[in-house]
């Protein structure tokens, strides 16, 4: 991931870069070269990200949380959270992200994409969007975590950084 160009590539980025995202907002989106034939994608998939995770309060403070895996029933390919207490991340820890299996296939000449955002995945705009119980699902599904209750801006809110770069 080149945080300079937003290019996802097989080489590591030639230099050194930092893209800072609004936590709250739309998040940023690497993508690949246009694929030159059909590709099928189907199944589990996984990533290997190395992230530190960083988010401040108005004082530089840390105040950025995860949950703990529930052991029992997490899979290599679907980690699962216990969210029953908030623990703080610490700098370097490598974190395991869920990413749901899929089926599809990428068209010759079309490009695959990966959004990081700090909240849920929402397509914009009006659309023919899937719905259940009446709720378009412009995302992943009709749940979004976007409460003011259990996620205020003034912890969630802010600003994160992608750094990319060579090793």
């Amino acid at each position: 991931m080149d945080a300079f160009t937003t290019l996802l590539a097989a080489d590591l980025p030639p230099d050194h870069a930092k893209l800072p995202i609004d936590a709250t907002g739309t998040g940023a989106t690497f993508e690949l070269a246009p694929f030159s034939d059909d590709v099928e994608i189907t199944g589990p998939m996984c990533a290997t990200l190395f992230v530190t995770v960083r988010l401040l309060d108005p004082t530089g403070a840390d105040i950025t949380f995860r949950s703990a895996l529930d052991p029992d029933s997490s899979t290599p390919h679907r980690p699962l959270h216990v969210h029953d207490e908030p623990r703080p991340l610490r700098p370097g820890e490598v974190v395991e992200v869920e990413i749901l299996p899929t089926s599809i296939v990428v068209p010759a000449s079309h490009r695959l994409a990966i959004t990081i955002s700090g909240r849920d995945f929402e397509f914009s705009g009006d659309g023919h969007w899937s719905q259940l119980y009446g709720i378009p699902m412009r995302g992943q599904a009709i749940f979004l975590h976007n409460d003011p209750v259990d996620r205020p801006d003034d912890l969630f809110g802010g600003v994160m950084a992608l750094y990319s770069g060579p090793a």
